[in-house]
This record gives structure tokens, C-alpha cells and sequence, in this order.
């Protein structure tokens, strides 16, 4: 074991919007000061040397951060007889927990199938029992845990889950909590599936990698505050996200019923989540192409992002040929353009924008991107692309998310 090597070392084990999740990832640590550079990257693995962290402020990014599954501690390299090693890991965190112990393995090597999983927990049980009373959890569906049932078997503070890696080993330090997500997304009074759609991890990824690029931006000066404005505000997912990560917020929309909601979902977001009640929250009926988008009362001078999502066309079962698109966006592409028209009244604060765009999957296997047929425009009007843009959404949809990250030119 190379213990110069692995000290310090993180693996956070990403979800399925692998890109998505570690931009956000990068945007999170740049946000809170954390030194870190990128070790490797394997799969949906990455691995980070965090060498000034601590472990609690590490194990706390699973509260902030959307995109990031579970956070795994390296305690060695893998070398010689893996249930050794597992067991040796195991050893080092039975100090901690008290009474029976509960162990689970999750494996993310290629070379380390369920089979030898089982094998090896079942291994690691029998020298462990000779000691300790202890029960293996163990992976039913693939070769990992599930954060559900590291949850259920309480493997997080009253047990121990054991990661495996193509190059080493590590333990668990924390996991993204799947019920508060379930919570807000459908727990929430009020939800209408025409309005609203952004999902809360994705309206958080957004957040979040949003305000990581202006911390990240030295030409702007560093305040504490932060406006997030949505002018499609939907049922305010977006805005909940933002409240949460302890931004003031302002959400606009022409539909009635969508303020509406919005409002009640806030309203219940200050009930459940009383930390952000203190945060100014105003939501109001208005047209995004041409209606004042600042708040109407003063609030403390900070960051303001603008993200959101204006629309991104009918529900498709079936892949349109270019033509179809193409007629049935020009609508839509005027509507993106009066709303970046519009918008461009808050030059003052010179905003970052992060905005979803309808990337849509032809018939012919090409797809029709409304962003690349809008962005010779958009740039007329005075935005800069900071970054290439991102695509969210599964293989199936015709219709996927393009959500791309923009700066409006103060002196344009």
C-alpha cells in the first residue's frame, strides 16, 4: 500500500448525467474554496485529491451537490488478496461503530463482478464473526448498493460500506439522500406536468453550476448575495433549488395557474425548509419578452443569474424530419429571441445566464439544435457562450435538453 498516494484522495461516484454532474462538481468546490485537482477519472468515477479539506466539510457537499451519488474515502491500493484488504477496511472503521455491525461492498472495478462481491463479503463476515456480532449486506440488483438500501441498512453512520475500484479501495463517507429529492419533487401542493418540468436535480445542477462560474470569474467582484431570476418560472423548481442554496429569487410567467403554484410550492418550501425564510422571494403574472425583470423592492447588492427554461416545444413520440422542426420552432425561436431582447435591461448586473434550449432528434439520425440556428443572433444582441453547452436528457427522447451557459457584454 502507497499510503503517499492515496492520502487525500476522494472518489465521487456520478450519476447518469456524468458531464452535467462533474461540471457541477467543479462549479461546488470552485464555489466554496476548495483546493482540489483531478486525479483520474474512470467511468462514472472521479477521483479527487482534496488536500486541505476535512472530512466533515467533504461529506457535506452531498447536501449541496445534485449530480454526485456517493463520496468514497481511498484507504489503500489494491494489491495482493482483495477480502484481505476489504477485511483490513473494514477493521479500520469498527472502532467507530458500536454494537452489531452492519458491512455492505459495492463494486465499481470491471474486474470485480457480483459473484466475487459475494465471495468476498461473505469471506470478510466469517473472520469478522469470530469477533463481532455483523451481517453483509449485499448487492441484489448489479454490483452496487443502491443509496436506498445504504440508507435502510444503515451503512452510512452505524455501519460501513466498502467501495471497490479498478485501483483501489475505499469507504464510504457520505451519500446523496434519494428521499429529499423524492420530497420536493413530489411532495410539493401543487405540480401541473405542462409547467414546471425541470427536475429539482437538474434545476440544482444549474444552480449550482451557475454561481460556481461567477465565483469562478476573478473580474467579478466576490459578494455573498445572490439573485436567481426564472421568468418561465413554471411551478418554481428552479427557484425552490436556488432558495435552498441560499440565493434570493426572483419568478415571473405569463400563466396564471403557474404563479399560482409557484407560489403555493414556495410557500411550502418555507414550511418544510425553515432556513429559507429569511431569503427574499417575490414571484409575479408577466410576459418574459417585454416585462421589467428586476425586483420591485431594494434588496441587498450581489451575483444575479438568470436560469430558466422557456419551452421547449409539444410533446413528441416520433422523430420530425428537419423541415417539420424547423416550422414548428420558428415560434418558439422568436419567442427565445424576444426573451434574450428583453433581458438585456440587466446588463448593469452584468448576469450569467444558463438557459435550457429544445435539442430535438430527426428522423434521419442528425439533430436539430434551436440554439445553433438562434446563436448569431443571440450574440448580436450583446451574449457571449462562456462554454460548450451540455445535453441533458436519455437516449429514447426525441426531445433532449441543450442547456448552455451565457454572459451579457455590460458594454455592449
Amino acid at each position: 500500500m502507497n499510503t503517499s498516494t492515496i492520502k487525500n484522495l476522494y472518489a465521487f461516484v456520478l450519476g447518469r448525467e456524468q458531464k452535467f454532474a462533474l461540471e457541477e462538481l467543479k462549479a461546488v468546490l470552485s464555489r466554496h474554496n476548495f483546493i482540489f485537482d483531478i486525479n483520474s477519472l474512470s467511468g462514472n468515477i472521479v477521483f479527487l485529491n482534496l488536500p486541505s479539506a476535512n472530512e466533515a466539510s467533504i461529506a457535506s457537499l452531498t447536501q449541496q451537490l445534485a449530480g454526485t451519488i456517493k463520496i468514497f474515502r481511498i484507504t489503500a491500493d489494491r494489491s495482493g488478496d482483495l477480502a484481505d484488504q476489504v477485511y483490513a477496511t473494514v477493521q479500520q472503521e469498527r472502532p467507530k461503530i458500536s454494537g452489531k455491525l452492519n458491512f455492505g461492498l459495492s463494486s465499481y472495478a470491471q474486474d470485480v463482478g457480483i459473484k466475487l462481491v459475494r465471495a468476498v463479503g461473505i469471506e470478510v463476515k466469517s473472520l469478522i464473526k469470530q469477533e463481532q456480532s455483523v451481517r453483509f449486506v449485499s448487492p441484489q440488483d448489479g454490483k452496487e448498493l443502491s443509496s436506498v438500501v445504504v440508507l435502510k441498512n444503515h451503512l452510512v453512520n452505524k455501519g460501513v460500506e466498502i467501495g471497490i475500484f479498478p485501483q483501489h479501495v475505499g469507504v464510504l463517507v457520505a451519500l446523496n439522500d434519494p428521499e429529499a429529492w423524492s420530497k420536493r419533487d413530489y411532495g410539493k401542493p401543487a405540480g401541473d406536468k405542462y409547467s414546471g418540468m425541470v427536475p429539482p436535480k437538474l434545476a440544482r445542477m444549474m444552480v449550482n453550476i451557475a454561481l460556481g462560474e461567477v465565483a469562478a470569474d476573478a473580474s467579478r467582484p466576490s459578494s455573498p448575495n445572490c439573485l436567481v431570476i426564472d421568468p418561465f418560472c413554471g411551478s418554481g423548481n428552479i427557484l425552490t433549488e436556488a432558495l435552498l442554496s441560499g440565493c434570493s429569487v426572483l419568478g415571473s410567467d405569463i400563466s396564471d395557474k403557474a404563479v399560482n403554484n409557484t407560489k403555493k410550492n414556495l410557500d411550502w418550501l418555507a414550511q418544510s425548509y425553515p432556513d429559507v425564510q429569511s431569503l427574499y422571494r417575490q414571484v409575479r403574472r408577466a410576459d418574459a419578452t417585454s416585462a421589467n425583470l428586476t425586483p420591485m423592492e431594494p434588496i441587498p447588492r450581489g451575483t444575479t443569474v438568470v436560469i430558466t427554461e422557456p419551452y421547449l416545444g409539444s410533446p413528441k413520440k416520433f422523430n420530425p424530419s428537419y423541415i417539420e422542426a424547423k416550422k414548428e420552432y420558428a415560434m418558439v425561436r422568436d419567442l427565445y429571441l424576444s426573451f434574450f431582447r428583453n433581458a438585456r435591461q440587466l446588463k448593469a448586473q452584468s448576469p450569467v445566464f444558463l438557459v435550457i434550449f429544445p435539442l430535438v432528434a430527426l428522423r434521419d439520425g442528425s439533430a436539430y439544435s434551436l440554439y445553433n440556428q438562434s446563436v448569431d443572433e443571440i450574440r448580436r444582441l450583446g451574449y457571449t457562450q462562456i462554454r460548450e453547452p451540455l445535453v441533458y436528457g436519455r437516449e429514447y427522447q426525441v426531445v433532449k435538453r441543450q442547456i448552455v451557459l451565457l454572459a451579457l457584454q455590460n458594454d455592449f
